[in-house]
Parts: C-alpha cells; sequence; structure tokens
C-alpha cells in the first residue's frame, strides 16, 4: 500500500453568527482520499475542536511529486518525554 500527499481544504459550516468562517489547509499523506479526509477531521479534532458533523470539505488535491533533481530540506522533531521536563531536538537532513 503505498502513500500520496494529499492536501486537503476545509472549513466550519456558515452559521448565522459566523458567515465567512477560517479556512484551513493541511497536507496529509495517506493512500487515497477518503482517508485523507478522514485524518484531516481528526487532526481538526484535535486543535481546533471542529468535528466533521460540524464542518465541510471544500477540495481534496492530490499533491504531484517533486522532480528528482529537487531536494527540500525538511526539519524531522523528536520529542523526548522526561519525569522533568520534555525536551525537542531538530535534526536537518545535510545537502547534497
Amino acid at each position: 500500500m503505498s502513500v500520496v500527499e494529499f492536501q486537503v481544504i476545509g472549513r466550519k459550516k456558515p452559521t448565522a453568527t459566523e458567515l465567512h468562517p477560517k479556512i484551513y489547509r493541511m497536507r496529509l499523506f495517506a493512500p487515497n482520499d477518503t482517508i485523507a479526509k478522514s485524518r484531516f477531521w481528526y487532526f481538526m479534532t484535535k486543535l481546533n475542536k471542529i468535528r466533521g458533523s460540524q464542518g465541510e470539505i471544500l477540495a481534496v488535491n492530490k499533491v504531484s511529486p517533486l522532480p528528482p533533481t529537487f531536494f527540500e530540506r525538511i526539519p524531522s522533531y523528536f520529542i523526548f518525554h522526561c519525569r522533568i521536563l520534555i525536551l525537542v531536538a531538530v535534526k536537518l537532513p545535510r545537502k547534497c
């Protein structure tokens, strides 16, 4: 099962008090667009307290991969929970 990158755009449904709600965009990795939508609502409930029944999906786009000549430096975050504190480390790959 291969994983593809999707861009999901959604928002809270407009109400009488809030006619133009804020639009959210996430880039997610999922095997298909249905699971990408599900992951979008999972993170929206955790981050913004918006459930799928209160919102609507505006667009789901499949992001095409970059050409192999392009190398993007994406940082990796490591979080270590200790008894006393939380340590966060960032690792950047070297340039080719």
